[in-house]
């Protein structure tokens, strides 16, 4: 975010004018101002409005970021699955795989990842290990990863794209898992995230594979795109099933 406390915001418009070898007059004549108004800009008497200062910048060949620095002393980034634990579900040859991911919390916009996929009782358990980074916007998150495991496929990249709820926190979260098989064909996976462990007897398998209706979405649109809606219909409610 722009430091708006800076004092010397006059001091520094000076200097570049200084650089530029123009005048105060030279300055007023380009943004209609008179010699006197720039004068106080300077000596900080006036603070200019914001279509001024852009003028000013035009001017004196600067950006904004040239006057106003950044402040990112207090500048935090929110992690937004407001937790530092993702539990991951997706289907392979017709077997529910379970895999966590775990985010580091970090002052930027980048977080460090880390991924164990395939996950029988805990993490010391999994298959294959990643590293990479968290990175998202208001609707979107992506971990980029790259797999560290000792074996063959010590190369592979996977990236986990998610689909982020823009009105209203979630538990559950639709994504894409892309990667490689051990053939080294690229393939891409559709996934459940949510923020605690899931009872693996109630997910339904079913509703992590294509569906018809989402085949036919892929040859119309001739793409896979990632519906930003949450996953309630994954589970079942036993509730109704026992009545």
């Amino acid at each position: 975010m722009y430091n708006t406390n800076q004092t010397n915001i006059g001091e520094i418009l000076r200097n570049y004018r200084k650089i530029k070898h123009l005048s105060l007059e030279d300055v007023g004549n380009k943004i209609y101002k008179s010699k006197a108004t720039i004068s106080k800009y300077e000596k900080g008497a006036i603070i200019p409005d914001f279509i001024t200062t852009l003028e000013l910048c035009n001017v004196l060949g600067i950006n904004l970021s040239d006057i106003l620095s950044l402040n990112t002393e207090n500048t935090i980034f929110s992690n937004p699955f407001n937790t530092d634990t993702l539990y991951l579900y997706y289907v392979t040859t017709n077997k529910l795989i379970s895999s966590i991911i775990k985010i580091n919390n970090n002052t930027s916009d980048v977080f460090q990842a880390q991924f164990y996929n395939g996950v029988k009782t805990d993490i010391a358990s999994c298959a294959y290990y990643y590293e990479g980074s968290l990175e998202f916007l208001d609707n979107i998150a992506y971990v980029n990863l790259k797999n560290v495991s000792a074996h063959k496929l010590g190369i592979e990249r996977v990236q986990i794209i998610i689909s982020l709820p823009l009105s209203n926190t979630s538990d559950f979260f639709n994504c894409f898992v892309t990667g490689l098989t051990p053939n080294y064909l690229p393939i891409i996976k559709k996934g459940l995230i949510s923020t605690f462990p899931l009872e693996i007897s109630k997910i339904n398998i079913k509703k992590l594979k294509l569906s018809r209706p989402e085949v036919r979405k892929i040859l119309n649109d001739n793409a896979w795109i990632l519906d930003s809606k949450l996953y309630d219909e994954f589970y079942y409610d036993f509730a109704q099933e026992i009545k």
